[in-house]
């Protein structure tokens, strides 16, 4: 039994191995003189920082409480400087999980945003790959639990976000967000999810 329960754990540990829930929520680039904090859940705990190194180009860190803690970043391009509204860009990114089992991923696509007056809506279909390294286990746990090791692999999902966000005025934001999480790497196996998120995003000069 005990060797059963910890099967279904490693199972557990190595599925949650997922690139950053959290994610760009406009296409409108950010000034040389602007910084963006971005903080909430996506469900996960989540804090975000921003900022323009170019008159189109921004780049941003994250750090994001999974089942493990996951560190990213990613480098945004704005077509436009326009800053009402609509707005296109593309950002691309990677980040580590820092857990058990230790995972890598590469994600990006396409980000459209429309403000007006107070209110910006965006869509960002994200694609992510996330690849996970092999788990080992000493001699004494491979003898309780039969179990030899956890071989590596690698899931590909499509991460499709909706959203809005209130600007109380320039600097201050709330945001209020639905994900649809489709697992592509299985072509037997299609798991669709909706996920809601929640977020504050506070600017500095």
């Amino acid at each position: 039994m005990k060797s059963l329960i910890v099967s279904a754990l490693l199972s557990i540990l190595t599925s949650c191995a997922f690139a950053p829930m959290n994610s760009s929520k406009t296409a409108r680039p950010i000034s040389l003189d602007e910084t963006f904090v971005d903080f909430g859940f996506s469900p996960f705990p989540y804090a975000n920082i921003s900022s323009g190194i170019s008159d189109r180009f921004s780049v941003s860190g994250s750090v994001e409480q999974q089942l493990f803690p996951l560190v990213s970043s990613a480098v945004k391009y704005s077509f436009s400087d326009d800053r009402d509204g609509l707005s296109y860009a593309i950002e691309i990114g990677g980040s580590l999980g820092m857990g058990v089992v230790r995972s890598y991923s590469a994600f990006g696509g396409p980000l459209m945003s429309y403000k007006k007056l107070k209110w910006e809506f965006y869509l960002y279909p994200k694609l992510n790959n996330v690849h996970f390294d092999k788990l080992e286990l000493s001699q004494a746990d491979r003898d309780n639990l039969f179990i030899n090791e956890v071989d590596p692999g690698s899931i590909t999902y499509l991460l499709t976000a909706l959203g809005s966000t209130y600007w109380f005025k320039d600097s201050i934001g709330l945001n209020l967000e639905i994900k649809h999480f489709a697992i592509l790497s299985n072509p037997g196996e299609v798991k669709k999810d909706i996920i809601p998120s929640i977020g504050m995003i506070i600017g500095f000069d």
